[in-house]
């Protein structure tokens, strides 16, 4: 992995942490104020609460956002799950490899073990950049 995608995640990731503790402690303080809450506390505490959310998704974009400029991808700014939806299935798979290395599914344990719980998707900054990939896809254990 690299130095500046740890970074970039990290520091993402504790803003990320940070805005879910507001959130959670805005729930909190609306759960509290019981059923003899007066409209002009509930509406402050919907205020709150919505404000606390939207600096969580803003954090979270930023995170994410952050995570690509450190892959490199080129994806566009506006993507979303509309966006993806909307596209060819040419474009998507040209999104698909700028940000994965490999999809890798191992043989199954037991009899009709779900595809689900034996996959595992190697993002371009979690595996080798060489020809050193397919040993390293070999040595995984999950």
């Amino acid at each position: 992995m690299g130095c500046a995608h740890n970074t970039v995640s990290s520091v993402g990731e504790r803003e990320v942490e940070r805005a879910k503790t507001f959130v959670k402690a805005a729930l909190r303080a609306r759960s509290l104020l019981g059923e003899d809450a007066t409209p002009t506390e509930l509406d402050l505490a919907d205020a709150q609460l919505a404000e606390d959310r939207k600096a969580l998704q803003a954090a979270e974009h930023k995170l994410r956002q952050g995570q690509l400029a450190a892959r490199g991808a080129d994806l566009p700014p506006e993507l979303d799950a509309e966006t993806y939806d909307r596209v060819p299935i040419e474009e998507r798979r040209l999104w698909h490899s700028l940000v994965t290395a490999a999809v890798v599914v191992r043989r199954a344990e037991r009899w009709r073990e779900p595809v689900a719980d034996r996959i595992l998707i190697l993002d371009r900054d979690e595996a080798p950049t060489d020809s050193r990939l397919i040993p390293f896809v070999v040595g995984l254990h999950f």
